[in-house]
């Protein structure tokens, strides 16, 4: 039996999406008829075909934000040109935020279900965060996402994608030739080192004389020509380790797309570090790097550190939270002047001694990039910048 939508959600319906555009009359039969337990599908449809008719002119704005189930299936089937069967409406949403705070489906990725019939909108910025989508859901968002060419910006975050919902994501992208999505928000979706690996896979660039080569066996390799065309990928917060890292990073050495990476919350450790220190010898476009809070310790801020000696296109670096002490952070201090390129620096909640800052007041007399230095609980306060005053214009932050 479906369920039946509670009447509090019918009543705003009825007092704010639809002041004028139904009289009581014609209203009170669609109430009794949309309520009654025995209502099936069929009249559902019915129903709502009804409502989006009369509402398409008032409910679809450049941006929607929906937070009711009704709203939901409105604007779903609208994309989805359900009710456009006289070419009454074309929609131009350009925004969509989905937002439903109650449990309306007993399967929550069900939310997502009619996502995968999305191929041909007008929508450019989908925000599904915090929706509790399950791998299934992230599995019937694939379908569509392997043909969408509108959607430039895609939010997940907070959700329970895991490794097989973002790992189908991960590959429905990868194999549309005519995707234009340039930011992904996975974060907090536990996709873990499997995930990674799907990451690798998108983010490499392709051996364009291998392929050409291999496409006269194989005509299926043609999507991998095509450079991905994303240039902001959060991944914070998602279970992976070392290892995926690693995959991470080998991607990091040939991607040429890629301007900002979040893999903030992590657990990559020391050996992931060298791995992002050697990618970043390599690559020659990512400008924004979020490390924060994944235990790098002195040895992985070492690394990084040597890696800024010769990377000449890093601009922002986040290192908060990760058990630095002395000896890394005088690796990173000395590393400064021979980065060109360098401007902020993020060491929230790290452990400065004297000796450390010393370090820091040297590189700073010799001369650096750095325009904003973070420092924020790390044992550095104010009456440590006042030898700075006369020898740099760099921004601290305590």
């Amino acid at each position: 039996m479906d369920e039946v939508l509670p009447n509090e959600i019918l009543h705003k319906i009825w007092t704010f999406i639809l002041p004028v555009k139904f009289s009581e009359t014609n209203t009170t039969g669609a109430k009794d008829a949309f309520t009654t337990s025995s209502c099936n599908r069929r009249m559902r449809v019915s129903f709502l075909d009804y409502l989006a008719f009369h509402i398409h002119g008032h409910f679809i704005k450049s941006e929607t934000i929906v937070k009711t189930p009704v709203e939901y299936l409105i604007i779903f089937n609208l994309l989805n040109n359900t009710y456009d069967r006289h070419n009454f409406y074309r929609p131009s949403l350009k925004t969509l935020r989905l937002r439903l705070p109650f449990i309306y489906y007993r399967d929550k990725s069900t939310r997502i279900y009619p996502l995968s019939t999305i191929s041909d909108t007008s929508l450019e910025i989908l925000d599904i965060s915090e929706n509790s989508i399950t791998a299934q859901g992230g599995v019937y968002l694939a379908k569509s996402l392997e043909f969408n060419c509108t959607i430039r910006e895609l939010y997940l975050q907070g959700n329970k994608l895991n490794r097989e919902g973002s790992t189908a994501v991960f590959h429905a992208i990868e194999k549309n030739n005519k995707s234009v999505l340039e930011l992904l928000d996975i974060s907090c979706n536990e996709i873990g080192d499997r995930g990674a690996l799907a990451v690798e896979s998108f983010l490499e660039e392709p051996n364009i004389t291998l392929l050409i080569e291999a496409m006269t066996i194989s005509s299926n390799l043609q999507h991998k020509i095509k450079r991905t065309s994303l240039t902001q990928l959060n991944l914070g917060f998602n279970v992976i380790t070392h290892i995926g890292t690693q995959a991470i990073a080998r991607a990091l050495e040939t991607n040429k797309s890629l301007v900002y990476l979040s893999l903030a919350g992590n657990y990559m450790n020391v050996t992931g570090a060298e791995a992002i220190s050697r990618a970043l010898k390599n690559n020659n476009t990512l400008k924004k790097l979020d490390l924060s809070s994944n235990n790098i310790n002195c040895e992985g801020a070492s690394a990084i550190a040597n890696a800024l000696k010769s990377n000449t296109v890093l601009v922002t670096l986040v290192l908060d939270e990760n058990n630095i002490m002395t000896d890394g952070l005088k690796a990173l201090a000395t590393a400064l002047p021979f980065n060109s390129t360098l401007e902020e620096l993020f060491l929230w909640h790290n452990y400065f001694s004297k000796i450390a800052w010393s370090y820091f007041v040297d590189s700073f007399k010799i001369g650096c990039s750095l325009k904003l230095l973070s420092v924020v609980e790390t044992g550095v306060y104010e009456e440590d910048l006042n030898i700075l005053s006369f020898v740099t214009n760099t921004i601290i932050e305590i």
